[in-house]
């Protein structure tokens, strides 16, 4: 457990929050990776929203997850990830 004692070189915030300040830069990013190509639709039925939330957090990593597997896939274009959700 981390401790509640504040640094005074830090601002005096406490551990925890220099932690989480620190490392919350991957869930930025992946919000606004996620943000660009949204396939989110304005709806009244909730689970059409739920399943196109789900496809907007899947996309991102399976392009991830395909450009790590075939690295020389369309290298040099700086358009591969539209390219990737399109096809």
């Amino acid at each position: 457990m981390r401790s509640k004692e504040v640094d005074p070189n830090k601002n005096n915030k406490p551990e925890i929050v220099l932690h989480y300040n620190q490392t919350k830069g991957g869930v930025d990013l992946g919000d606004k990776i996620t943000r660009e190509y949204s396939c989110v639709r304005k709806t009244k039925r909730w689970l059409h929203r739920l399943f196109m939330e789900i496809l907007d957090m899947a996309a991102p990593n399976t392009y991830i997850l395909y450009v790590k597997k075939i690295p020389e896939w369309e290298q040099g274009n700086k358009s591969k990830r539209r390219k990737f959700l399109q096809d």
